[in-house]
């Protein structure tokens, strides 16, 4: 089965643009929540929230048993 994207080309411009923007507003990256209504071809912002770095997981090595 073949699948199409949700969105085109041009969409995902315009919502890079406002992703530009919001993280403008803040002066950081931002974790956006958003929809897009088709039949209006409008996008809605639901809530932004920062970013946060993970703090980094060092990996445990383990040894096997012999």
């Amino acid at each position: 089965m073949k699948r199409s994207p949700c969105l085109s080309k041009e969409q995902l411009i315009r919502l890079a643009e406002i992703g530009k923007r919001i993280e403008q507003a803040y002066g950081y990256p931002m974790d956006v929540e958003w929809s897009y209504d088709p039949e209006l071809d409008k996008f809605f912002i639901f809530q932004a929230r920062p970013i946060r770095p993970q703090e980094s997981k060092t990996s445990t090595h383990i040894t096997p048993e012999k």
